[in-house]
């Protein structure tokens, strides 16, 4: 569920342990700092789901989980998608 916070951004999903930012796998680069700023404002965990349209999405995805492992990044990657 959409939550706006106080500051006023709106966090796309939060749970009980994670602020969730969902964009399509093109927007990887933005996904990863809205999550660590949403993280940032909640004090729980970042997390991502990209989502891929097609199988030609997969490049923006391993992209994405080679720059939070190379960096030692505190987010949670969710594929969704084919």
């Amino acid at each position: 569920m959409e939550v706006k916070l106080p500051e006023g951004p709106r966090v796309d999903c939060m749970t009980k342990t994670h602020a969730i930012e969902m964009d399509f796998a093109h927007k990887w680069t933005e996904a990863i700092g809205q999550s660590l700023y949403y993280s940032t404002l909640t004090g729980l965990d970042a997390g991502i789901v990209l989502i891929l349209k097609s199988h030609s999405d997969a490049p923006h995805l391993k992209a994405a989980q080679k720059t939070i492992d190379r960096y030692k990044l505190p987010i949670k990657l969710w594929p969704l998608g084919p």
